[in-house]
């Protein structure tokens, strides 16, 4: 259960709770992708808040989640009371450079066979916006064969953590395509972000108490996103968790072992997690 924390940095885990996913995250048909952007899910969970009668809520955010929290946060700062993020990103191009490419320098195998499934003209481009392409295409055949290399890329660049299996998830072609649909449709578009926005907007959450959480194992996304990130905030901090790898950061659950170093936020209320629907 989704956990808020109490006044003196203790777990209440009687509190509401509310987990959202991205648009579309599990139908067999997503409606066009290009009607689903960033401004469309921030305008979602701002409507479900208001619809649901919370005043203010802890944001919980992983990976997208941390990005699409930022973003939520710094629209509607009087809403959040407190947020709690783990495997940190930004939306940046940087990051998705890195993860599709950079990373490669520590799975080359891996890497070139991922590259290999783009027309060789289109290698040294954007990689994200070549999948899409491939994930668009008429040919069923194609389609597939773009998600089921996609998402073993996925699978490969999270494979540091001890005691790593490959995601069940991505054994269901329907999950592997909509994923891969989906993660493509908003990185080829910057995430609909102008570079650098969630950094530059950073000053708008001062006063909102947060922990930023990075596992040591996490290369799919630079930990010095995190770094960058939190000094545009008071009374945020940066912890760097050693068993920690992107499909660990499970913060949606009461295993902290020091709580009195997550954020205080008063009284019991509401927590919104939000997923990448893995």
């Amino acid at each position: 259960m989704p956990f808020e924390l109490g006044s003196n940095g203790s777990i209440n885990a009687h509190c509401a709770s509310v987990r959202t996913r991205s648009r579309d995250m599990h139908r067999p048909s997503p409606t066009n992708h290009a009607q689903v952007g960033r401004h469309a899910l921030v305008t979602d969970i701002e409507a479900l808040r208001a619809h649901l009668g919370i005043d203010r809520w802890v944001v919980v955010g992983v990976s997208w989640g941390v990005t699409l929290g930022l973003v939520y946060a710094q629209a509607h700062p009087e809403r959040v009371r407190a947020m709690v993020l783990g495997a940190v990103t930004s939306g940046s191009r940087r990051e998705t450079e890195w993860i599709t490419r950079d990373v490669g320098r520590i799975f080359p195998r891996q890497w070139e066979a991922f590259a290999a499934q783009v027309a060789a003209a289109e290698r040294g481009g954007d990689l994200a916006a070549a999948y899409a392409r491939l994930l668009a295409d008429p040919d069923p055949a194609v389609r597939e064969g773009a998600a089921r290399v996609w998402c073993a890329w996925e699978d490969t660049h999270v494979s540091l953590m001890p005691g790593w299996a490959p995601s069940p998830w991505f054994t269901d072609p329907t999950f592997r395509s909509v994923f891969a649909r989906l993660v493509t449709h908003y990185w080829s578009h910057g995430c609909f972000l102008t570079d650098g926005q969630v950094l530059a907007g950073m000053p708008r959450l001062v006063g909102i108490p947060g922990v930023l959480i990075h596992g040591r194992y996490d290369v799919s996304g630079p930990a010095d996103v995190a770094w960058r990130l939190h000094p545009g905030v008071a009374g945020q901090r940066v912890r760097a968790a050693r068993r920690c790898g992107p499909r660990r950061c499970q913060l949606h659950r009461p295993r902290h072992r020091r709580p009195e170093r997550l954020p205080r936020t008063g009284n019991v209320g509401s927590a919104v997690e939000l997923r990448e629907g893995r």
